[in-house]
């Protein structure tokens, strides 16, 4: 097995195993609805999935998560990010 083949097969494992803490914290945290919504935006909307995925950890880490995120929770989440992005555009029109 040559250097390459040894990197390419480290990368692969880092990313399974990113994406099972992923996953378990998913699990742990989210309501079986608001797992469902988030699934569909990690598909729909990755850099928004990073957002979400992102304040979540924060969160947990900071302890300030005591329960599951509902799915209506989610919704709420969602909607602070997307009205920040949309507050940040700044649009210029030249006559």
């Amino acid at each position: 097995m040559n250097e390459n083949e040894e990197s390419t097969e480290d990368d692969q494992r880092r990313k399974i195993d990113e994406e099972l803490k992923t996953r378990k914290l998913i699990g742990n945290f989210f309501e079986p609805d608001a797992v469902d919504r988030l699934n569909n935006i990690q598909i729909s909307n990755p850099d928004l999935f990073k957002q979400i995925f992102q304040i979540i950890v924060e969160n947990v880490q900071a302890g300030r998560l005591t329960k599951k995120i509902s799915d209506e929770e989610l919704k709420m989440l969602v909607g602070k990010i997307l009205s920040q992005k949309r507050e940040s555009k700044i649009n210029i029109n030249r006559k």
